[in-house]
């Protein structure tokens, strides 16, 4: 075994020195224990209890010694799939989910007409706007104005719920998509109006359009979000939706769904999710793979 360094014996002198000072100003002797394994909250704790500022001082100089160093090493230990590391990048989707369904455009950065409707809270216009995206002309037109309220004055389209409801269960695929963008806003705005509709949008899920879908994954996710007393109805069809979900969306809805869960519903929605990865191409299942923070087995996948 290799010798430690005089640098690192001085190190330990000025470590131990610090230690007993601190032992002294306290009156007690038990300090030294730090350096033979005393835990980090332990040492916190006997700095709670000092009762002058400059023991106080010399607690935190003995912890950052003891942290940095030369010659100590530290004792925690990163897992590649830890529980807290995974629990962390759940966290992160969440926020970013949720980010994500705040306005992101300034007043000045979108159309005249969609400028004048925010200006003016016409929503004679607005409601214009949102019948007429089952027209057969014009709708893309309508969609991009509706997306720029949407961004710069979300609380405009509470009053239309009812009717996004009805349209992202449409068959129109366009008028679909702009309800899949508008409904999961309106979820995080104002939750119980959209959860009224839960037993609609729950039965409506196998028949809608790919981008309804979509938006009916993050609207459910959103709601359970808002509140954890959605998730028991809620559960089985997110559940459903990720059994079924084609494999190029499945990473998608697993980054919406699990981080909205909680508890048991979200240990069940992860087995669902792993249990698929076995029965998608490798490179689709390895991102998920790795979101999950689990290993794939060699050879396990199709494609």
């Amino acid at each position: 075994m290799a010798k430690p360094s005089s640098s690192n014996n001085q190190q330990h002198a000025k470590v131990q020195s610090r230690a007993a000072r601190v032992a002294a100003s306290q009156g007690k002797g038990s300090t030294l224990k730090c350096l033979s394994g005393e835990t980090p909250n332990e040492e916190a704790q006997a700095v709670e209890t000092s009762q002058s500022a400059s023991s106080m001082t010399m607690h935190r100089d003995l912890k950052r010694d003891l942290k940095g160093g030369s010659g100590v090493k530290s004792t925690s230990r990163t897992s590649r799939a830890s529980p807290s590391g995974t629990a962390a990048a759940m966290k992160s989707l969440a926020q970013r989910h949720a980010a994500s369904l705040r306005p992101s455009l300034s007043i000045d950065e979108i159309s005249q007409e969609a400028r004048r409707i925010v200006m003016e809270n016409d929503a004679t216009a607005l409601a214009a706007l949102i019948d007429g995206l089952t027209a057969e002309r014009g709708v893309a037109e309508r969609s991009k104005h509706i997306d720029e309220i949407l961004a710069v004055k979300p609380d405009m389209f509470v009053a239309f719920i009812d009717r996004f409801v009805q349209l992202i269960l449409s068959p129109h695929k366009k008028a679909a998509q702009s309800a899949a963008s508008v409904l999961p806003v309106m979820a995080k705005l104002a939750p119980a109006r959209v959860a009224k509709h839960l037993s609609v949008l729950i039965e409506g899920f196998d028949q809608a359009t790919e981008g309804g879908r979509d938006g009916l994954v993050s609207t459910f996710a959103a709601l359970c979000t808002a509140s954890v007393a959605y998730q028991k109805r809620l559960e089985p069809v997110l559940e459903k939706a990720l059994e079924v979900a084609e494999p190029k969306s499945l990473r998608r809805w697993a980054e919406v769904i699990l981080p909205a869960l909680k508890g048991e519903p979200h240990a069940r929605a992860r087995a669902v999710v792993e249990g698929r990865l076995p029965r998608i191409p490798r490179s689709l299942a390895l991102p998920i793979a790795t979101f999950l923070g689990v290993k794939l087995r060699p050879g396990s996948q199709t494609g």
